[in-house]
């Protein structure tokens, strides 16, 4: 028998109050463990969690290992995590020594925000789950002192502009976030690159809105009004992978998270994927996994 599992999706509206440092109008929650006397110690959790906020961590000291979409991840000093709306995440383990904080923002909130800065991106486009940044001393200084004055407005009594004060400064750390992002990106940005990341990032759109009905690439590129073979070209030389490979990742992902996490029998998953048998879906598990849906599931119970 393996576990009950599920995923608990939560946004900044559900979360505990006493969890946060602080809660602007269900728009941002601010945590940390900056304070001796109030901490909010990051505990290791046995269900995974699926975020519809954007969430940042900031690391100040030791280090954090999570699970983000099933990858693992390894934070150190200095380093920041940035994770997308609709990700799946878990908290493995820390060092003792570990010291960070965080800040959530609503994704209507940071959306408006870049439109209004004009800038044209949005969240759906992006082709990661999370994005790692690696800052240095002045990056996390500048953001620790932001940081601290929101907590320092929070703690004032009430004032009429004091949500306007506190909201300017979370959209200032934000954009410092989204600031080390643009600068990783420009590095590498050309006219060619911009457009073929432009494709990139609509092909995995179109991915993620029809892989369970269309496996063949000749679907997508199609769509994208471009030959097969220049779309599998694209897609190598952005990312290192074929076509082929991130359909059967998108597969195979929602296989292994419906094995870990839900209660659905093997055969069930296997029609919910859109496979014609359960032994063809076996199949193509083992292929990608190595392993059998079946030993995979009874693993999630050692």
């Amino acid at each position: 028998m393996y576990r009950k599992k599920k995923i608990v999706q939560i946004q900044i509206s559900q979360i505990p109050h006493q969890f946060a440092q602080g809660v602007l109008k269900d728009q941002y929650m601010l945590f940390d463990n900056l304070d001796e006397e109030k901490t909010t110690n990051l505990q290791k959790t046995d269900d995974p969690i699926q975020t519809n906020d954007l969430l940042s961590i900031h690391i100040v000291r030791g280090t954090l290992e999570m699970e983000v979409n099933h990858e693992t991840i390894i934070l150190k000093e200095r380093q920041i995590i940035s994770i997308m709306p609709g990700s799946i995440f878990k908290l493995l383990q820390n060092s003792p020594d570990l010291i960070y904080f965080g800040f959530a923002i609503h994704t209507d909130r940071i959306t408006k925000m870049l439109r209004n800065l004009r800038i044209e991106t949005s969240l759906s486009e992006r082709s990661q789950c999370f994005y790692k940044h690696q800052g240095n001393v002045q990056t996390l200084s500048d953001s620790l002192k932001i940081y601290k004055l929101i907590k320092d407005e929070l703690a004032l009594p009430a004032y009429q502009t004091q949500p306007l004060v506190i909201q300017r400064y979370c959209e200032i750390l934000t954009l410092k976030d989204y600031k080390l992002y643009e600068e990783s990106e420009r590095a590498i940005a050309t006219p060619t690159n911009n457009r073929q990341k432009e494709l990139f990032h609509l092909f995995l759109q179109l991915l993620e809105e029809n892989y369970l009905r269309e496996r063949n690439t000749g679907f997508y590129a199609s769509k994208l009004c471009i030959s097969p073979k220049y779309l599998s070209s694209i897609i190598k030389e952005q990312s290192g992978k074929t076509c082929a490979d991130w359909i059967d990742e998108y597969i195979s992902f929602n296989a292994r998270t419906l094995l870990k996490d839900s209660t659905l029998s093997i055969k069930q998953i296997s029609d919910q994927l859109g496979f014609p048998s359960q032994s063809v879906f076996g199949r193509f598990f083992k292929k990608v996994n190595g392993i059998s849906p079946k030993v995979f599931r009874n693993q999630q119970d050692l």
